[in-house]
């Protein structure tokens, strides 16, 4: 495959999984940097293939829906089981929220529609649906806790902090002499 910066990982197949060991042995991260994995498998790839390597790999959850609205309310199944955050759920369980939504507010038209049909009416239909029940892309996740960064590089990243950190020290409502003095 040859050195990447990203990996979209896509796959049903319990076989072909992304592993520890080809993130590791850099035969698919550029050297020096971190890979970015986007994962939309489901089942995602195993969290004890990514915890060896967190710190040469940014990875985020993919492919779901948040709503401030959303509760589950099946018991044993809460989004704790599924691995989400709170509020969000799998993308296609979304979809099949909005369409139901929509057709018990009475819009009837669609049950006209052939949804298996994948174009981009039906893509602005849903998201018209999405737009109206409050369904939106979720903040970026790794396995239901925050994605820090994206920075790939990590002489980068350490920069990037100590920006963060001085923008933050800058805007508490202190003196801006004395907070450079005091940085320095």
């Amino acid at each position: 495959m040859g050195e990447v910066d990203a990996v979209v990982a896509c796959t049903h197949s319990s076989r072909v999984r992304l592993t520890a060991q080809m993130i590791r042995r850099g035969s698919i991260r550029r050297k020096g940097k971190r890979l970015l994995v986007v994962d939309v498998a489901e089942p995602a790839n195993p969290r004890r293939q990514y915890n060896p390597c967190r710190d040469i790999c940014i990875r985020q959850d993919a492919g779901n829906a948040y709503s401030r609205s959303l509760r589950y309310v099946l018991g044993a199944i809460s989004h704790r089981l599924f691995r989400l955050s709170r509020g969000v759920t799998f993308g296609c369980f979304a979809e099949s929220l909005a369409l139901s939504a929509g057709l018990a507010d009475g819009n009837d038209w669609i049950r006209d529609i052939d949804w298996f049909q994948v174009s981009e009416v039906n893509m602005e239909r849903v998201a018209s649906l999405f737009d109206r029940y409050g369904l939106e892309v979720p903040s970026p996740r790794c396995f239901g806790k925050p994605v820090r960064s994206y920075i790939l590089s990590p002489e980068s990243e350490r920069s990037h902090q100590s920006e963060l950190v001085f923008s933050k020290k800058m805007t508490d409502g202190t003196d801006v002499e004395d907070q450079i003095a005091s940085y320095i």
